[in-house]
C-alpha cells in the first residue's frame, strides 16, 4: 500500500487500484512480466522486475536500471545515498542524485544470484540455498569485494535471511539462527526457533514488517508471527490457522502485507490473494463427541447409553471402529482429530481429518478411548471418552485359571513323587555301587595283603632254604672231614694208639644230633611236609621220614649216602623199602610223589 493505492505484483505484471475500494485492478504499462519485489524506501516505491528496476509513481512505472532480474533492494547501514540491489548475476549499487535514483555500478568480485541479502555494518550477507551464507566485505566506495567467506554449515532448501530489530536472522529447517557480532557466527535463537518445528517446516523465508514490528514465517499448518507485547516489549509467538493447502503458496515466495487497519493483512497465493482479519481468525469454543461404536461381527452400537458405564465385548468382538465428530464449521479450516486408547496405545495419535479410529484384534482387558479435536489452533474444550472391556476367552476365565492352578499343583505333586522315587532308586543304586566298590576295594586289599604275605613267605622260604642248605653243607662237610680223618688213622701203623680216636669218630658219625639240627631247619623251610607225610603214612619210621626229607630236597643218592654215612647201595635199598611202605606202583616215581605232597 503506497500513496493511497494497493499494488499487486504478479507474474503477469504490476496491477493497482485505489485502496479501501472494490474497484477492478488495472495493469501498469511497461511492467508486463514477472514482478519479484515491491518495497517502499524513503517515500519511493521500488519494483524489482524480471526486466530491471522500476520506481512506481501512481499508475506510471519509471525504469531506473535495465539489469535483468532484480530480486530486491535494501538500504546501506552506512550511507543513505546508496541502495543495494540483488540481481540474477550479483549485487549492484543504486545512487541518489538530485532526488533521482539511478544505477551506479555492479560490485565486482561476486557473481552469484543474490535473491536473499542483507547488510550489517560494513558487511553484506547473501544467502544461497545450496552453497551456504556468503559474507562479503567491500571497499568504502562499494565498487568491489575485498573479502569473501562462506558459512557452509548453514544451507538448506527454501532458507531465508532477514534483518529484524537490528539482528540478522537466518532460517532453515533446523531453526532460526541469530548472527553474533562478537564470535562472527550464527547461533540458534531458542525463542524465535519456536515459530516452527522440523516436521512443520515449509519455508525459511522470514518477512519483517517494520510498520507494526512483526516477524512472519510460513509453516505447513500455520502462518506464525512474533510480536512485541506489554510495556517490556516481550516477544510473543502467535499463529494464524491457515495451513499450506489453503494458502496455495510457493515455498520461498511467500508474502504478507498489512492493509489499512490494525489487524488486516493481504496474503498472496498462486491464483489470487487472501484477505485476513486477525480478529476473525479466532475459533469459538467447541466440543467433540463420540457418535458410534462398531465391531466386525455385530451390528452398529448406536445407543451408547451412560457414557460412564463400561461396555463389554466378547473376545470374538475385538475389532472395533469408533466414530466421532465436532459440530463446528469453518469455511477455510478443516477439523482435525487426535485420539488415544489407554490400555494398549497410551500415546496420542497424530492430528488427522479422519473422524474414525479402527482397532483390530484387541486383547482382553479394560480400555478407555479418548478423542479431542482441533480447528486451526483451537483445541476442543472437552475430551470425548468411551470406556469398554474386552472379556477374557473361556480358557482364561477365573474358573479355568483355578483348574489350571489345581492341575499344575497335581502335576507338580505327581512329578515330585516320580522324581522322589527316581532319586531314591538312584540313591540306592549309588549306595549299592559304593558297596560293590568297597567290596572290590576290600577284595583287592586282601589280594594285596596275600600278595605281600606271599612275597614275605617267599622271602622267608628263601631264607629258610638257604639256612637248610647251609645246615646240609655243614653236616656233609663235617661227616666228610670225620671220614677223611678216620681213613687216615686207619692207615697209621700205630693202630693201638688211634683205635680210641676212631671209636670216637664212629660214635660221632652215628649220633642223631646232626639230624635233629637238619630236621629243625627243614621244618622251618617246609613245616607241613613231615606232618602231612606222617598223616598219610603212619607206618613210616624216623629213618623213613629222614629219607623222605632228603628226597623232598631232591638230593642225589650220593649226597644222601654222605648225609646218612652209608654206602650208596644202602641208600638204594632204603629207597626200595620206602616205596613199599608208600605203596607205590612200579611206574610211579618216588621223587615225584614226595614232591607232590
Amino acid at each position: 500500500v503506497s500513496n493511497g493505492n494497493l499494488y499487486l505484483g504478479t507474474n503477469q505484471g504490476l496491477y493497482y487500484r485505489k485502496s479501501k475500494t472494490n474497484d477492478r485492478f488495472k495493469p501498469i504499462e511497461g511492467t508486463e512480466g514477472q514482478v519479484w519485489a515491491l518495497m517502499e524506501i524513503d517515500g519511493s516505491l521500488f519494483c524489482g522486475h524480471n526486466t530491471g528496476t522500476f520506481i512506481i509513481e501512481g499508475n506510471r512505472a519509471n525504469k531506473i536500471a535495465d539489469i535483468q532480474g532484480t530480486w530486491g533492494i535494501a538500504k546501506f547501514d552506512q550511507n543513505d545515498n546508496f541502495l543495494l540491489q540483488g540481481n540474477y548475476d550479483g549485487l549492484y549499487v543504486l545512487e541518489k542524485s538530485n532526488n533521482t535514483w539511478k544505477l551506479r555500478n555492479k560490485i565486482k568480485g561476486f557473481n552469484n544470484s543474490a535473491r536473499y541479502f542483507e547488510t550489517l555494518g560494513d558487511e553484506i550477507f547473501v544467502n544461497h540455498e545450496y552453497q551456504g551464507v556468503f559474507k562479503l566485505k567491500v571497499d568504502s566506495s562499494f565498487y568491489k569485494v575485498k573479502e569473501v567467506t562462506i558459512d557452509t554449515l548453514l544451507r538448506g532448501s527454501n532458507s531465508g535471511i532477514v534483518k529484524y530489530n537490528g539482528d540478522l536472522l537466518y532460517a532453515y529447517k533446523k531453526g532460526v539462527y541469530k548472527y553474533n557480532t562478537s564470535s562472527k557466527k550464527f547461533i540458534k535463537d531458542s525463542l524465535i526457533s519456536k515459530l516452527y518445528t522440523e516436521t512443520d517446516y515449509d519455508s525459511g523465508k522470514l518477512i519483517a514488517d517494520k510498520s507494526d514490528d512483526k516477524l512472519w514465517v510460513f509453516t505447513k499448518s500455520n502462518i506464525g508471527y512474533i510480536t512485541q507485547t506489554g510495556l517490556s516489549n516481550t516477544p510473543t509467538i502467535k499463529n494464524i490457522p491457515l495451513p499450506k493447502e489453503i494458502r496455495e503458496g510457493v515455498p520461498g515466495y511467500e508474502n504478507i502485507t498489512k492493509l489499512e487497519g490494525a489487524d488486516k493483512f493481504l496474503i498472496g497465493t498462486t491464483s489470487g490473494y487472501i484477505a485476513v482479519d486477525l480478529n476473525k481468525t479466532k475459533t469459538k469454543d467447541f466440543q467433540v463427541y463420540i457418535s458410534s461404536v462398531r465391531n466386525g461381527i455385530i451390528r452398529p452400537i448406536k445407543d451408547l447409553g451412560d457414557k460412564k458405564r463400561k461396555h463389554k465385548f466378547n473376545i470374538d468382538e475385538n475389532n472395533l471402529e469408533i466414530s466421532f465428530y465436532a459440530p463446528q464449521y469453518n469455511k477455510y479450516l478443516a477439523i482435525n482429530y487426535q485420539f488415544q486408547l489407554k490400555g494398549i496405545y497410551d500415546s496420542w495419535s497424530n492430528w488427522s481429518e479422519k473422524s474414525t479410529a479402527s482397532f483390530a484384534n484387541l486383547p482382553h482387558g479394560d480400555y478407555t478411548f479418548n478423542v479431542r479435536a482441533k480447528i486451526g489452533n483451537t483445541i476442543s474444550n472437552n475430551t470425548g471418552t468411551y470406556a469398554f472391556e474386552i472379556t477374557k476367552p473361556w480358557y482364561l476365565t477365573d474358573v479355568m485359571i483355578a483348574l489350571y492352578v489345581l492341575s499344575i499343583l497335581l502335576v507338580s505333586i505327581l512329578i515330585h513323587h516320580i522324581y522322589k522315587r527316581h532319586y531314591n532308586k538312584k540313591h540306592k543304586d549309588i549306595i549299592a555301587r559304593n558297596k560293590r566298590g568297597l567290596e572290590l576295594l576290600r577284595v583287592q586289599a586282601e589280594k594285596d595283603i596275600i600278595k605281600i604275605k606271599n612275597h614275605q613267605l617267599k622271602a622267608e622260604y628263601k631264607s629258610k632254604s638257604q639256612e637248610l642248605a647251609a645246615s646240609m653243607m655243614s653236616i656233609t662237610k663235617k661227616n666228610e672231614l670225620l671220614r677223611t680223618i678216620k681213613d687216615e688213622l686207619k692207615d697209621s701203623t700205630e693202630e693201638s694208639a688211634v683205635k680210641s680216636v676212631i671209636t670216637i669218630i664212629n660214635k660221632n658219625l652215628k649220633q642223631n644230633n646232626d639230624w635233629e639240627f637238619f630236621q629243625e631247619a627243614f621244618n622251618n623251610a617246609d613245616s607241613e611236609f613231615l606232618k602231612k607225610a606222617k598223616t598219610l603214612h603212619p607206618n613210616l619210621s624216623p629213618n623213613d621220614l629222614k629219607l623222605c626229607a632228603y628226597l623232598r630236597l631232591n638230593l642225589s643218592t650220593k649226597e644222601m649216602a654222605k648225609l646218612l654215612n652209608i654206602a650208596q647201595r644202602s641208600v638204594e635199598i632204603k629207597r626200595y623199602r620206602l616205596r613199599k611202605k608208600l605203596d607205590l606202583k612200579h611206574e610211579d616215581n618216588l621223587a615225584n610223589y614226595i614232591l607232590s605232597l
